[in-house]
């Protein structure tokens, strides 16, 4: 299995999710093919089954040889969940059409959103690493639990974004300035003082300053960079679901290779 997925463009497409599931389960495939029909899975792996389905739907995978569809299928769920993950960047196209409101209640819930679904991307792919780990031991390929690793990668690459979700949800910690706007925007509106509004200003040009890019003391070209912030916010949305992905299918790789000579295969 590589990881072949839309190197060019650097976005996760539809095509390239597919790709990682046919690879996972043809590798999958041919490891359980060498195994008896009539093999049961282990005890660990019945328990993994029958948390993530129904009483009559883990019936269907107490063989050995109905595993690997099994996790593939969970994987392509991963992969799926990652290539819609660049939207949470993008709803404002559509939102920006409605009221003031849509948009106000929009600039508040999308930063808070994005941080919690990298969240629960990181917890997801972990339990999938360890499943497809207990698969991988079923079937005999000697390979090492490759969970914690995928869990560390993944809080170091999104640490800013996790930090951040933590700031969000936990009302004692000082938040970001990031948050404190999306927080301010939503109370702004013609009505509110002059105060306020420079408040406001003040924040953004504090942002302005952590952006990405030259820096500069003209207010002018302080706001051109400002303006910039939507191409930067979506472009980094979907440069951050392909290394997702790179991480992903790196550490699936290494579970699902079989040991040889000390090697993975």
């Amino acid at each position: 299995m590589q990881n072949d997925h839309d190197q060019e463009t650097r976005r996760v497409t539809k095509a390239a999710a597919q790709s990682i599931f046919s690879r996972c389960k043809d590798v999958l495939d041919g490891h359980a093919a060498r195994l008896p029909e009539s093999q049961k899975v282990s005890p660990k792996t019945l328990a993994a089954v029958q948390k993530r389905l129904s009483e009559n739907g883990a019936k269907k995978f107490t063989s050995v040889r109905s595993l690997p569809l099994l996790v593939s299928s969970e994987v392509l769920s991963w992969c799926e969940r990652v290539r819609i993950y660049p939207f949470v960047a993008k709803y404002r196209v559509e939102v920006n059409n409605g009221s003031k409101e849509m948009v106000a209640a929009w600039q508040l819930h999308s930063h808070s959103l994005r941080q919690s679904e990298i969240y629960v991307l990181q917890e997801r792919g972990k339990d999938i690493i360890n499943f497809a780990h207990l698969v991988a031991a079923d079937l005999g390929l000697g390979t090492e639990n490759r969970a914690n690793k995928f869990e560390k990668r993944f809080k170091t690459q999104f640490e800013w974004r996790l930090r951040d979700r933590h700031r969000v949800v936990h009302a004692h910690e000082k938040p970001s300035l990031t948050s404190c706007l999306a927080d301010l925007m939503v109370a702004t509106d013609e009505s509110t003082n002059d105060v306020f509004q420079e408040y406001i200003v003040v924040l953004l040009r504090n942002i302005a300053e952590t952006l990405p890019g030259e820096k500069t003391e003209d207010p002018k070209e302080k706001l051109k960079h400002l303006h910039s912030v939507r191409d930067i916010y979506e472009k980094g949305a979907e440069e951050e679901a392909t290394q997702m992905i790179d991480i992903f299918v790196e550490e699936l790789q290494m579970t699902i290779s079989p040991i040889t000579n000390g090697r993975s295969a």
